[in-house]
């Protein structure tokens, strides 16, 4: 079924495979307004927060890019008239950087460039502070066509400074290149992302350190570069390291088509961002790959393969894009505790869709929460991506193997597969593929499948919620979600719904035209309701020891509440168990046989033999899993609604598979 992935990628994105956008010229009067803007977002900075400034941006409009260029190589000379017309090339790029105009490009023979800058206190490869573009990729017998590949352009500092420095006001295309080796340790450069009030400073941006600029990097590669070994930084004092392979604050940055692999944030202190760390700028990042990034070593970590900081709330808050990406095994933490094994968003609007996020790991020692993303205090739309086989806590206790929320006011997840991610491999696990807590959302048509809370065997460790935890005050809607195979050693094999304190979370959860089938371990619970309520309508509940447990505190007087309407009950043994409120209203099928196609596939669409077929009340879900249409009134029970095979378009399973 690729053909299903293939227009979903043309209907998502129909231009995706054509040319990037050409910035529009930007007038002086709004090159002023924006740094105006920018000066009010991110304060005015100091020598030892930001990088130095040394002129103000010229306000050059840029020219076309077949503009006469200046060509760099390892065979130039750096001479006066070098790089242009029938002269030799300029053999350092910082050299053809100072002698470009606004607007020029340079275009780069393959080759290694480590000459090291040192300007304004500060040592990177190239200090660039112009409107320029940069291409790498040529030989010295072909300036016209790259080919990065073939013609490696690579500019390494080889661990004595960053590899390049954009600030300020600037726009910057660059193309081709290889960026390694960088290392900030000791630059200082950036501000930390804990919500503290007066943050630390700390080491930023190993490979790119970018400062107020509008960024475009595409078709290269960012590679083992470092943002803070030592942790200490200018002045003595003690921090550790953001955005190991690229910083970027303020203004914005669009990558696209990149490999960003194998960079570090930071070694011996806490630290955020191993690939990338966008510090309250825009980020847009279309089909790149985000590869065995680490945020720290030794110490706790946060955002292994990108972090995205809005700092204090705003209103907007700064956005981000992630499009067809793929965010693979990245570890936020190697050694201690870790938040977002493969993103951490905190204080952002992301938006997630087509993207690949697997193989990510939170932390490795007491504590790890969201080993594929965390999403804290923003707005999210997650839409068909694919999160599978992360680990939230190789150590004591873990929270959300997949995507953990917290305190986020609006989360939309559509049509994603959430499959077989774990909260904890040793000790307590909550919410194997996905958990909620202080949050608002609304699940529509998603895949939640094998899915484990905790691996551990021992009696005294706890595994809640194997496909969903939802914690304090949280409030979850379903709809057409199938939630199947998924494993909690105690309670709520497919969903935990409830609070651990001595209060009740009346907000509840809703759920309709839900399947939740075949999820095991503990008592076998399809759903756990305690301290909350749950509200279950045309639901399909298949293959549990018990299909809903609700529960009331051994002592107090906190009771769990649970109300069904048309539902079917089949291979439960115990229909209903508890010590709470549960009432099933008058439409209940039990023991009718919901006839799934191929449970052993992970298959849950129904048949046409099928006991859920015309079964359902009216609830204003028109479409199914699927996006096929639902009739008004006697509509299926479960997720699925049955149509012919001919005209069915299963849009989850190849996600699965791919």
């Amino acid at each position: 079924m690729a053909h299903v992935t293939d227009r979903w990628r043309t209907r998502r994105n129909p231009d995706r495979t054509g040319p990037p956008l050409t910035a529009l010229p930007i007038t002086l009067i709004l090159v002023l307004g924006l740094m105006a803007t920018l000066v009010w977002m991110v304060g005015f900075p100091t020598s030892r927060e930001v990088q130095a400034m040394p002129a103000a941006p010229l306000a050059l409009e840029v020219r076309a890019l077949d503009a006469e260029f200046i060509r760099v190589a390892t065979t130039g000379e750096d001479t006066e008239g070098c790089g242009v017309e029938e002269e030799p090339p300029c053999r350092t790029m910082q050299y053809a950087v100072d002698k470009a105009q606004a607007g020029d490009e340079i275009r780069v023979a393959a080759g290694t460039y480590n000459e090291i800058d040192s300007r304004e206190s500060l040592t990177q490869v190239v200090y660039l502070t112009k409107s320029l573009t940069i291409r790498g990729g040529y030989t010295t017998s072909d300036w016209t066509t790259p080919d990065p590949e073939a013609n490696p352009t690579t500019l390494d500092a080889e661990g004595a400074g960053r590899v390049m420095v954009i600030s300020p006001t600037v726009t910057v295309h660059l193309e081709g290149l290889r960026f390694v080796g960088g290392n900030a340790t000791g630059l200082g450069g950036g501000l930390s992302a804990a919500l503290t009030s007066e943050p630390e400073i700390m080491d930023a941006g190993g490979g790119l350190y970018v400062l107020t600029a509008t960024v475009t990097i595409s078709n290269s590669l960012i590679f083992s570069n470092t943002g803070s070994v030592t942790g200490t930084i200018p002045g003595g004092d003690v921090g550790g390291g953001l955005g190991g392979g690229i910083y970027v604050r303020g203004g914005s940055i669009e990558l696209r088509h990149n490999t960003i692999l194998s960079n570090t944030a930071g070694v011996n202190v806490s630290s955020y961002g191993g690939g990338v760390y966008v510090d309250r700028g825009s980020a847009t990042l279309l089909h790149n790959v985000i590869t065995s990034n680490t945020a720290c070593i030794r110490d706790d970590g946060y955002g292994g393969g990108l972090y995205l900081y809005g700092g204090t709330p705003l209103n907007p808050f700064p956005s981000a894009s992630l499009l067809d990406n793929t965010l693979q095994g990245n570890y936020a933490s190697r050694k201690a505790d870790g938040q977002g094994g493969g993103l951490y968003a905190n204080h952002y609007q992301v938006e997630l869709m087509d993207n690949l996020v697997q193989f990510n790991t939170g932390g490795t020692a007491k504590e790890g929460k969201g080993g594929g993303l965390y999403i804290f205090f923003s707005e999210a739309l997650l839409e068909h991506n694919l999160v599978r086989y992360n680990v939230a806590s190789r150590g004591e206790e873990g929270i959300s193997g997949g995507v953990h929320f917290c305190t986020c006011p609006d989360v939309t997840l559509k049509t994603n597969a959430i499959f077989s991610n774990t909260a904890s491999t040793f000790g307590n696990g909550y919410g194997g593929g996905v958990s909620f807590c202080k949050t608002t959302a609304i699940l529509d048509s998603n895949a939640i499948i094998s899915n484990t809370a905790t691996l551990s065997t021992t009696d005294e460790v706890k595994g809640w919620g194997g496909g969903v935890w939802t914690g304090d005050r949280a409030s979850v809607s379903f709809n057409n979600d199938l939630i199947a195979g998924n494993h909690a050693r105690t309670e709520g094999s497919g969903l935990w719904f409830g609070v651990e304190k001595e209060v009740f979370n009346d907000r509840g959860n809703r759920l309709q035209h839900v399947t939740i089938a075949d999820n095991s371990g503990g008592i076998g619970q399809g759903i756990y309701v305690t301290r909350t309520i749950a509200y279950l309508t045309n639901t399909v509940i298949a293959s549990h020891t018990v299909g809903i447990y609700v529960d009331r505190p051994r002592t107090g007087d906190v009771l769990g509440e649970a109300t069904l309407e048309a539902t079917l009950w089949y291979k439960n043994e115990d229909i209903t168990d508890g010590r709470g409120y549960i009432e099933i209203g008058d439409l209940n099928y039990y023991d009718d046989n919901p006839a799934f196609v191929d449970p052993g596939s992970w298959d849950y669409h129904i048949g046409e033999g099928s006991s859920a077929l015309d079964r359902g009340v009216a609830t204003g879900v028109r479409s199914d899993m699927d996006g096929e249409r639902r009739p008004w009134l006697e509509p299926d029970l479960g997720a699925d609604e049955y149509w012919p095979i001919s005209v069915s378009i299963r849009a989850y399973l190849p996600l699965i598979l791919r």
